[in-house]
């Protein structure tokens, strides 16, 4: 029964990602940002991520994508 294993694999993939964020949660600087955006326009929120993953790039950090599958992930059937 693959969609057995499919349905685990998109549960696993939801908890992780609900695990990640509780993670970054924990840090109060993290907890600062989201107020701070508050009122920002479509375009000024659409540029933060960026931002991030600038700041990334230069400590030479992993990517981090939204909390979606991955780019190939397969749909369950």
């Amino acid at each position: 029964m693959p969609w057995i294993n499919c349905q685990q694999g998109a549960l696993a993939e939801r908890v992780g990602s609900q695990l990640r964020l509780a993670t970054a949660l924990r840090d109060a600087r993290v907890r600062d940002l989201a107020p701070r955006t508050q009122g920002l326009s479509p375009a000024a929120l659409d540029a933060v991520p960026a931002i991030v993953d600038e700041a990334r790039k230069v400590q030479n950090l992993s990517s981090v994508t939204d909390d979606g599958p991955p780019a190939d992930a397969r749909p369950c059937p």
